[in-house]
């Protein structure tokens, strides 16, 4: 069946339109959607960890592509103040030099405060760094790698206000006493735990020597009684 030419040019031109409104709402479906910004203490509990840091080194713009072609970017961190987490002890390590050899480093002073970020593409939530500037990070772990949402608090440190940097130290202070109280709740639970144990060990055995007892005097009382009978009957039978 044959078109008249001017209903093929409008079929050709909705088209068009409709390949760019179906463009648009997909990248609303699999862009990023934040809701509100969440207060400083539902990012305290929804965190792994809390910190400032600046940003020293990045792949960008030497990316890394996946098999299905999207992106990823590495971010390295120097973490310079932590409210929340850990900043784990230096250990002894093998260190490669620049010529390929490496060495035992037996250097245990000071902590392991470097991080890396992941960054998986415009389509993501992932927040993204800039080499240089320092941020107030709000991170969850993904794997083993950070990763932390442009839904999150986190910011450059110029943007942050001293109110939030000093309500995130007030928290850890919470949380370092609460924890203090949570060690000695346990240990003093594991000692009433044992006192427990051992007073249930004493009256099962008080409980197992009373019902030997009782089993031993049945036995000699049935013992007695049948030497009883039998006493009786040899002298009836005399």
């Amino acid at each position: 069946m044959l078109f008249p030419v001017s209903v093929y040019k409008n079929f050709r031109m909705k088209r068009k339109y409709l390949l760019f409104f179906f463009i648009l709402v997909n990248q609303y479906l699999l862009g990023c959607q934040c809701n509100e910004t969440p207060t400083i203490e539902e990012a305290w509990k929804y965190s792994k960890q809390i910190f400032i840091c600046s940003v020293i080194e990045t792949n960008f713009p030497n990316f890394i592509y996946s098999n299905g072609g999207g992106f990823f970017c590495f971010f390295t961190i120097e973490i310079e103040e932590m409210f929340k987490g850990d900043l784990y002890k230096r250990r002894p390590e093998f260190i490669y030099d620049e010529t390929g050899n490496f060495y035992l480093d037996w250097d245990t002073t000071g902590y392991y405060s470097k991080r890396t970020f992941l960054y998986r593409g415009s389509g993501s939530c992932d927040f993204w760094f800039e080499k240089g500037k320092r941020y107030l990070v709000y991170s969850y772990e993904n794997g083993d790698f950070l990763r932390c949402s442009i839904c999150s608090r986190t910011k450059e440190i110029s943007d942050t206000f001293i109110s939030e940097l000093n309500e995130l130290r007030e928290l850890k202070k919470n949380e370092q006493k609460t924890s203090n109280i949570d060690i000695l709740f346990d240990i003093e639970t594991d000692k009433d735990a044992e006192l427990n144990l051992l007073k249930a060990q004493l009256l099962n055995e008080e409980k197992e020597n009373i019902l030997i007892k009782y089993c031993i005097f049945i036995s000699l009382s049935l013992f007695v009684l049948w030497k009883l009978i039998k006493y009786i009957i040899k002298k009836k039978t005399r």
